[in-house]
């Protein structure tokens, strides 16, 4: 399986480093960091990714820009959406509110699945292609002792919001 993983590996706050080692455990990965990413030097090089990919996965996080560039990412990274026969996810790790909700509307027509770890905002939209998906923490994090009874697939044991 071939995975195009668009993220921000350097933000200590998201889990994207985490993400990334667990999918490379899985498959191929070619992660593109969002903040590196030049729209008018790497378009055809991420076209060409895009095209030959299983999954595409991308963050409601698209990072800290100016209202322009941020526009101008979204634009181009639906055509790039447009450009592949993969699955396409979207996955939002925050509350679905303001500028989240502005994307998500965004991007709706443009993936096949969204992931959110806000269950209350997704209780209140039923639709077929939104699931509840909290993400996990690096086993580097987890401290403690196993307890046969807690045991489970997948689980979230971490600070989302830091301090707060």
């Amino acid at each position: 399986m071939k995975i195009i993983y668009l993220s921000d590996p350097t933000n200590a706050i998201k889990p994207d480093r985490d993400i990334l080692y667990s999918l490379k455990k899985k498959a191929e990965v070619k992660a593109i960091d969002i903040r590196k990413f030049d729209i008018s030097k790497d378009m055809k090089k991420a076209i060409k990714n895009v095209m030959n990919c299983d999954l595409f996965l991308f963050h409601g996080q698209l990072g800290k820009f100016n209202r322009l560039t941020h526009y101008t990412i979204i634009e181009n990274l639906k055509l790039l959406l447009e450009g592949t026969n993969a699955k396409k996810v979207l996955w939002f790790f925050d509350k679905i509110w303001m500028d989240k909700m502005v994307l998500l509307l965004e991007f709706y027509n443009s993936v096949d699945y969204i992931f959110l770890s806000d269950e209350t905002w997704l209780k209140r939209f039923e639709t077929y292609k939104i699931f509840p998906l909290h993400p996990a923490a690096s086993e580097k994090k987890i401290k403690g002792k196993f307890k046969k009874e807690l045991a489970c697939d997948m689980g979230f044991y971490e600070a989302m919001y830091g301090v707060r």
